[in-house]
């Protein structure tokens, strides 16, 4: 008989790989993902950047073959969008995916413009690397001077 999963407690898990214990509905809504960045293994870090004051949201979501992307909406609506970080011939790149622990995020960060379509922005890859605690605190940074 089927495991319930880990993450919802709900739906069976029908994968015969002993350490999958999610469900898919977990796995493809990106809750497996939101539960793992909110839990002591990495520092409760997705729980810490929602209770920044200038955040609006910050969520996981499906981007689609088999990425996930951590979204952080601030309230002047910019938004932060850290991934997994890459050099290719010189240029940053910052791609769909939450990485392990030990490489760190990569992070763009879009500034909406007026513009004919609301998605209209201009996106700037920040050239460092940041653990889960140096995310915390760069998006706190950002929102420096913003209403809470």
């Amino acid at each position: 008989m089927p495991e319930k999963c880990s993450v919802c407690g709900v739906v069976d898990v029908f994968s015969t790989d002993p350490d999958r214990t999610y469900c898919l509905t977990c796995w493809m809504s990106g809750d497996y993902f939101d539960q793992r960045l909110c839990s002591e293994e990495r520092s409760f870090m997705l729980k810490r950047i929602r209770e920044l004051p200038n955040v609006l949201v910050a969520r996981i979501f499906h981007a689609g073959d088999g990425s996930f992307q951590l979204a952080i909406v601030l309230k002047d609506g910019r938004m932060v969008v850290p991934g997994l970080g890459g050099d290719v011939n010189g240029q940053r790149l910052v791609m769909p995916f939450v990485p392990p622990v030990e490489q760190g995020w990569g992070v763009l960060v879009r500034v909406p413009i007026e513009a004919e379509n609301e998605w209209e922005s201009t996106t700037s890859a920040l050239p460092e690397r940041y653990d889960d605690d140096e995310l915390v605190e760069l998006v706190q940074d950002l929102g420096l001077g913003l209403p809470s």
